[in-house]
């Protein structure tokens, strides 16, 4: 039933929603051969409010929005459905045509690559599936043609209503900054590009605290009176004489800057000559995108590549401005709770769960915590390898690209053979997910493994106890690594899940700075660590990250209203902030 604190979405009695759903439920039936549960159909009806519904892993979210998806569909200009990439919208938008088709609606989807005029036809569908950037974007790429052409015929009908799977990846991990579109500026000169490179060779021998400190708020690196007097006595090429020293003196700042914050097979990936960004959150690259301030010339120095123009930001809007835009909004998703007073607080959206169909048979086994990353490794492979000998399929969850590949190395010294599924190979997607819940199949993987992937499993792996799932580093939300082990025991089947943990990882330098979370590690090697420790660094990092996300949401509204006053446009008249954001030319 409807929660008395939601909004419903449209104005029907509950007799025409329910035969409506039930229309639903029909289509379904006819074109995928079963129906839905009595949990999904609450699903769809609180989807019909202004609500997040959270409903557990392996339970059929994509299934149970359909319904509420046509309805919606039938009393709106059109329903864009947000999930968490390009593969997802695909698969789902593949899937579900044939349903929509049948009750009369058309549906399209919008990915990468898709061109001009099919995103029109798109989104002129009923139904549109994508991801929440492509849908901002475009919706930037509109406000610049409007104010060029102002008869154009734009890409988006005006905002009517968006429907958001996976609602606290897209609401909460992807509204860390804003969606931004550049123009590209002239290219570096001599002199500033000879700056670039030789910062890149000059930056590592500089020393942190010594040389340089780094701002605990923003990150951004500042040389100390040592630092300034290193660079006076570096030898530079001649092309850089008609810098200024402040010049000269930033180039190393930035450098530094890079190389203590972007990292090569974690942040980003070199391809083809060229730096790919790789998103946090997704595991996924996003093509296409840039850093700006200096920092993708920078990345470029340093990796020996062609140096990319600058940028400059012409369009811009957070993720949180664009959905407000709808006035029909409601989102699902299986990790919720734990954000229920941000979604509350940013998006003025209530949280309600819905039980699962049948209890979870996954076991959650009791947390290994290693002394460091060597241990921790051979503890993994150890427990891999005992998996497969009771004949059951394993998927490792790594947090980076360099961490799975080096992982599948470290299990090849075992003798053990993985499938790696990691930004490097997208187009190999499809084919280890459905390969995965095979027997004696192990699995590494980064995020691109977490949200929406549904592994099947062979009958002879569920009869051994089903998918075994390892994550080995926390993440920065408790909710990403629930995702992970979401991916077992999954719509009733067994399956396992394990957390392993080492003084050396990333969760404790991100809570506790560098010099603590060193003491930590050191403190490792000759005593055991409580699990406990991680769950206090994670929930300081979770906490810390929902202030930004809060301040970031405030400090946007405040200069929206204040460009307004000014009669001028939020959206097109005010540049980025000094810090990178990601940036999409």
């Amino acid at each position: 039933m409807f929660s008395p604190l939601a909004q419903p979405l449209i104005a029907l009695d509950r007799s025409e929603v329910q035969r409506q759903l039930s229309r639903a439920d029909e289509a379904i039936r006819a074109e995928l051969g079963f129906g839905l549960r009595a949990n999904q159909f609450q699903v769809s009806e609180k989807l019909l409010t202004r609500s997040i519904t959270e409903l557990a892993t392996g339970e059929g979210k994509t299934l149970a929005a359909v319904p509420a998806i046509s309805l919606l569909a039938r009393h709106s200009d059109g329903v864009l459905v947000c999930t968490a990439n390009d593969y997802l919208a695909q698969r789902d938008a593949n899937l579900l045509s044939p349903v929509f088709q049948r009750l009369g609606l058309s549906c399209g989807v919008v990915a990468a690559g898709v061109s001009g005029d099919d995103r029109r036809a798109a989104y002129r569908c009923d139904i549109t599936y994508g991801t929440i950037r492509e849908f901002g974007f475009d919706y930037l790429r509109d406000c610049l043609t409007q104010r060029q052409q102002p008869a154009a015929d734009l890409l988006q009908r005006p905002p009517q209503t968006l429907l958001v799977d996976e609602a606290d990846s897209l609401l909460i991990d992807e509204a860390t900054s804003p969606l931004i579109i550049s123009g590209s500026q002239a290219g570096a000169g001599p002199a500033t590009e000879a700056a670039y490179r030789w910062a890149a060779d000059a930056s590592p021998v500089f020393e942190a605290t010594r040389d340089y400190c780094v701002m605990p708020d923003t990150g951004l690196v500042a040389l100390t009176a040592a630092g300034r007097a290193r660079v006076y006595r570096q030898a530079m090429p001649p092309a850089m004489n008609p810098l200024a020293m402040t010049d000269v003196l930033h180039a190393i700042e930035r450098a530094i800057y890079v190389n203590v914050h972007f990292h090569r097979d974690k942040h980003y990936l070199v391809r083809d000559g060229k730096i790919v960004i790789v998103d946090e959150y997704t595991g996924r690259t996003a093509d296409g995108r840039s850093w700006s301030g200096g920092v993708q010339q920078a990345i470029e120095a340093r990796e020996k590549l062609a140096l990319t123009n600058e940028t400059r930001p012409i369009a811009q809007v957070t993720v949180q401005d664009f959905v407000q835009r709808f006035p029909k909004l409601s989102g699902m998703t299986g990790t919720a709770i734990e954000s229920r007073r941000e979604f509350q607080t940013v998006y003025g959206l209530q949280v309600a769960k819905v039980a699962s169909h049948s209890p979870s048979q996954r076991q959650t086994l009791p947390e290994i915590v290693c002394r460091n990353q060597t241990e921790k490794w051979d503890a993994v492979a150890g427990e891999t390898q005992q998996m497969l000998r009771a004949g059951r399929a394993v998927l490792i969850g790594t947090r980076t690209v360099e961490q799975s590949q080096r992982l599948a190395d470290r299990l090849r010294r075992d003798g053990i053979e993985s499938e790696v599924l990691n930004a490097t190979n997208p187009e190999r997607e499809a084919e280890i997910i459905a390969a995965a819940g095979q027997s004696g199949r192990v699995t590494v993987a980064t995020n691109m493994a977490g949200r929406g992937t549904d592994i099947r499993l062979a009958d002879s792996v569920r009869d051994g106890g089903g998918l075994h799932v390892i994550g080995t580093e926390l993440h920065s939300a408790a909710r990403i690594d629930r995702q992970l082990a979401g991916r077992s025991g999954r719509c009733g089947d067994p399956g396992s899940y394990r957390q392993f943990m080492a003084a050396d990882d990333e969760i404790l330098h991100a809570a506790f700075g560098t010099t603590r979370s060193a003491a930590i590690a050191d403190q490792a090697a000759s005593a055991n660590m409580n699990a406990n420790l991680f769950r206090k660094a994670q929930k300081f990092v979770q906490a810390r990250g929902v202030e930004d996300r809060s301040a970031l949401a405030a400090r946007n509204q405040q200069l929206a209203t204040m460009y307004r006053s000014l009669g001028l446009d939020p959206v097109l008249d005010r540049f980025a902030a000094n810090s990178p954001e990601l940036e999409n030319a």
